[in-house]
């Protein structure tokens, strides 16, 4: 602009156009535009509002859903029952019990996690589901309590059965024209039959049977067996859509379990029973023998002089013979088990051995022990895998690998059973020895006499060992006859209650959760976004060199200034003449006047490339600023569309630039002087219906010269250069184009477009200005230096 045009109040213009008052420093150094600095709540306020959209819709996708769910979905009911692990029988009768060796192959196991496992098993549930149908069944349309019973034929796997239902009962149509079935009675075809208890609300069904191996599955997969802690106490808990069947087969699950417990016991005792009866028959025999040897000789010859002569002797040679008899009786029992091992390869004759085992004689021996239990658990794994109809193959490999531990562990047995039979031989070795001994010391000892001491002794050792049998037998047989288990059924299940969180609570976790993952989607989509958020953004998108920085402003709004619009306060030249906002104004005035094109810049367009990018709040303190400089500055309201001049100024929107480009109004008539020296303002007038068609009209050039020659300045304020043609037309007549961007929200590609449009149409870029009323630009690394220097008051010398 020239010189010649500044009114009587503007200073000479010979001398420099002084400075603000205060040093102004827009941003930091390029150098560090790269550091980003952590978000914070103002920041986060700001994109949200950027992005309230993105955000919402993920908010509200993911509600709805919860909901959907919350209130669509099937309830689940839980019940519970307690059973306890004890040993009832050892408490009926004493010295009887039904819990096993804890001891096994040397590792010590703890029989409550035992039977935990083996209640948790397929086998029991197997067994559950044979003995409740309705685990098998599954129903479309109606809800499964709905089937009050269910009969299955074991040999049938799958089937379906489609129904209707009447007011007179259940229609099968696979029946043919068979009548309706009266509601409580059974229905179907042969194999799978099912009542209806009552009439559903439903028109038509469908009832699914599965597999059996399925619902044992089902089964083992809602069942949950948990012993607790530092008790002998368990709970089992099952759940199931319907409360009804959840408690019955919880209880069905403890029952059946307590019979099988019962009955595994019962059968460990018959075994040993039977062992028992043998071992008593060849005591007995044994004994009968001793004692009719014993009387014939004593028929023979009626008394021995040498026999109280020797009886010391003999006594000593009595004592050796009862430690032989023991011996010898203990080495049968390992040969008898020997012949057993090596009769039956596989462990064919697996209960003859156990109940060899059983026998007291072997109990001592721990090795023997030890690998007999190790023989019979892996015997009682392979029998689980292989029985029942369903069971598994010799060749599967669980049950070839459990052959082979059973073979090598027979073996060990067999050579452990071979290694006892050795030591007893070379303890018998010894008796004999010293016997012979003894009895050659007595050449005077009639044969008689000793076969009499000889039989005596093994009578009274035959004796002993029938008693020890006997009452063995009568503990087996006592044992045998009780018919309780460990299993003790402490509680049945009760009433069952809900799983899962109640509706209002997922649906409040799920408006948690949208807004939690919505905040976070629109915190990604901004930074994905590549907007200009900071000095060196603009300036590569407007090949412009350091564009002026607007910062956010802080201070009182000026009690004749508009009301607040968008939360800040329009004219911050008025509002806070000191503070930060204020000066970048006046730097920015300061950039425009000095600059290269500072003569031909009378008129000058300020716009951006879309909305709400701050530019009427900018046109106007930069028109304020001019007038404070001393120039007569004439604001125009070019954004016909959405005038908003008029509100900030507090005049009337008619008659303005419409009126005056309609020619029903003169300039005098359609400018109004503002409250601000200096300052005029030409508000937008009332909106045409082509603002566009009136812009381009060949009278506007016209009316843009004389109100340059009128004025110093003539500040436009434009529509935004993408969203309408009107900056466009409005920039190729003026002398100059200032861009206005906001922080952190225009992309990059959008403001260059932008530009380029205006220079397509012959428009002066001369000015770019980042609007930065929500921090952005400090917040992303950069800095503005606008505060204390002016606010300081003198308090410091220069």
């Amino acid at each position: 602009m020239t010189t010649s045009r500044v009114p009587r109040s503007r200073p000479d213009p010979g001398l420099p156009v002084p400075l603000p008052r205060r040093a102004v420093r827009v941003t930091n150094d390029f150098a560090d535009d790269d550091a980003v600095a952590p978000l914070d709540l103002r920041r986060i306020s700001g994109i949200l509002r950027r992005r309230m959209g993105p955000v919402l819709i993920v908010a509200t996708l993911i509600t709805l859903g919860a909901a959907a769910y919350a209130f669509t979905r099937k309830p689940v009911y839980r019940s519970t029952a307690v059973i306890r692990l004890r040993d009832s029988r050892g408490t009926i009768i004493p010295g009887v019990t039904g819990v096993e060796d804890p001891s096994l192959g040397g590792t010590q196991v703890n029989p409550l996690l035992s039977l935990v496992e083996v209640l948790s098993s397929r086998t029991v549930a197997g067994t559950v589901v044979d003995s409740t149908p309705a685990l098998r069944v599954r129903t479309h349309g109606i809800p499964l309590s709905s089937v009050s019973a269910a009969q299955v034929s074991p040999d049938r796997e799958r089937d379906t059965l489609f129904m209707t239902f009447t007011e007179k009962g259940s229609i099968f149509p696979s029946a043919g024209e068979s009548p309706p079935v009266p509601y409580g009675m059974p229905g179907g075809h042969p194999g799978f039959y099912v009542t209806i208890a009552r009439r559903p609300a439903a028109a038509a069904a469908t009832v699914e049977l599965i597999p059996r191996e399925s619902a044992v599955s089902a089964v083992v997969q809602h069942l949950r067996v948990k012993p607790r802690d530092n008790t002998d106490v368990v709970d089992v808990t099952y759940t199931a859509e319907d409360p009804a069947l959840a408690r019955s087969v919880a209880n069905r699950l403890i029952q059946l379990f307590q019979v099988i417990n019962t009955e595994s016991v019962q059968q460990e005792s018959r075994a040993r029973r039977v062992f028992l009866e043998g071992q008593l028959r060849d005591a007995d025999r044994d004994l009968d023998a001793a004692r009719t040897a014993l009387a014939s000789l004593q028929a023979r010859q009626r008394a021995l002089s040498a026999r109280d002569r020797f009886s010391a002797e003999q006594a000593t040679v009595g004592g050796l013979q009862g430690r032989r008899e023991d011996l010898d009786a203990q080495r049968r029992l390992y040969r008898s088990l020997l012949d057993k091992l090596q009769a039956s390869p596989g462990g064919a004759n697996n209960s003859a051995i156990l109940a060899i085992l059983s026998s007291p004689g072997l109990a001592e021996n721990t090795v023997i022990r030890q690998i007999a239990d190790q023989l019979s658990h892996y015997q009682n794994q392979r029998d689980s895998l292989t029985s029942g109809p369903y069971g598994s193959a010799p060749t599967n490999p669980d049950v070839a690998r459990l052959t082979a531990l059973i073979a090598s562990t027979q073996e060990r047995l067999v050579n452990a059973v071979k290694s006892g039979i050795s030591v007893l031989d070379a303890r018998i070795a010894p008796l004999d020895a010293r016997r012979n001994s003894s009895a050659s010391a007595f050449p005077q000892l009639s044969r008689d006499a000793g076969e009499e001491a000889r039989l005596l002794q093994t009578v009274d050792a035959r004796t002993r060992r029938d008693e020890e049998l006997r009452d063995e037998y009568q503990k087996a047989r006592l044992s045998e006859a009780v018919q309780v288990g460990q299993v003790e059924i402490v509680d049945q299940a009760g009433p069952v209650s809900p799983v899962g969180q109640p509706p209002i609570r997922l649906v409040a976790f799920g408006v948690f959760l949208g807004l939690t993952l919505g905040v976070l989607v629109g915190l990604f989509i901004d930074f994905l976004r590549p907007t200009i958020r900071r000095q060196r953004d603009l300036a590569d998108a407007l090949q412009s060199p350091n564009p002026i920085v607007i910062p956010r402003f802080a201070g009182r709004r000026p009690r004749f200034a508009a009301p607040r619009r968008h939360g800040t306060d329009t004219l911050m030249m008025l509002a806070d003449p000191t503070g930060g906002s204020a000066e970048a104004f006046r730097a920015l005035r300061t950039k425009l006047i000095f600059s290269d094109s500072s003569a031909e810049l009378k008129t000058l367009l300020v716009t951006s490339a879309v909305e709400n990018e701050g530019k009427t709040t900018l046109a106007a303190n930069l028109a304020v600023a001019y007038a404070q400089q001393g120039l007569r500055v004439l604001l125009v309201d070019g954004d016909m569309r959405r005038a908003n001049l008029h509100r900030v100024f507090d005049v009337n929107r008619a008659p303005g630039l419409s009126t005056l480009l309609s020619g029903a109004a003169i300039p005098a008539q359609a400018i109004h002087r503002t409250k601000i020296e200096n300052l005029w303002l030409l508000p937008a007038g009332a909106s045409p219906a082509n603002p566009a068609e009136m812009l381009g009209a060949a009278s506007v050039p016209a009316v843009l010269e004389f109100l340059a020659k009128e004025y110093d300045v003539v500040v436009i304020d434009s529509p935004p250069v993408l969203a309408a043609a009107d900056a466009s037309i409005i920039g190729a007549l003026s002398h100059g184009v200032l861009m206005v961007v906001r922080a952190g929200r225009a992309e990059r590609e959008v403001v260059r477009a932008a530009y380029d449009q205006l220079s397509d149409v012959g428009a002066t870029v001369v000015g770019a200005a980042l609007n930065d009323p929500d921090g952005e630009i400090v917040r992303s690394g950069g800095a503005y230096y606008f505060y204390g220097y002016a606010g300081a008051h003198g308090s410091h010398n220069d």
